[in-house]
């Protein structure tokens, strides 16, 4: 299919024009990847959030200004080069005060686990209160649409509350 039908119906939702897009790009795109991350198996999670990402953007996709391939191609970088640096982050560790007003570094507390009914949104939840991430950054960690990040984020809020009563 010409890449022009192919957009066409993938701005339709067309769920067999995305299993083409993917079938026809993927094999690019994780290449790219794996000379990002370095790791064949963290690179097939990272080509999924990728194609996740590109599933939600399809609509804003501008033929005029850009190749679909450079378009997929950018997403595909993004997202890799966030999960490595993701990776580099390093731990966050609480500081205490001393008896004698000096700060120690204390051993690093595990987060407790953040529910919420929707996992994605656990997730997203998880990110901004344990991961020191804004919404906008933890919404582009997840694959969800950046520009509703702080929508999600009341959202998560409401369910985690609802289920804390």
């Amino acid at each position: 299919m010409p890449e022009k039908n192919l957009v066409a119906h993938l701005t339709a939702g067309n769920k067999d024009a995305f299993a083409q897009l993917y079938d026809v790009y993927a094999p690019a795109l994780l290449s790219v990847i794996c000379r990002i991350v370095g790791d064949s198996a963290k690179s097939a999670t990272v080509l999924e959030t990728a194609f996740r990402q590109i599933h939600q953007r399809i609509p804003t996709y501008k033929p005029n200004s850009q190749p679909l391939f450079v378009w997929l191609m950018d997403i595909a970088r993004r997202t890799a080069l966030d999960a490595v640096a993701d990776v580099q982050k390093p731990a966050f560790q609480p500081l205490q005060l001393s008896a004698t007003g000096r700060i120690r570094v204390s051993q690093a507390v595990a987060a407790p686990p953040v529910a919420t009914t929707e996992p994605h949104l656990s997730e997203f939840l998880q990110a901004v209160l344990h991961k020191n991430c804004t919404p906008e950054e933890a919404a582009r960690l997840l694959g969800l649409p950046a520009d509703s990040a702080r929508q999600q984020l009341r959202l998560a809020m409401l369910q985690f509350r609802a289920q804390q009563v």
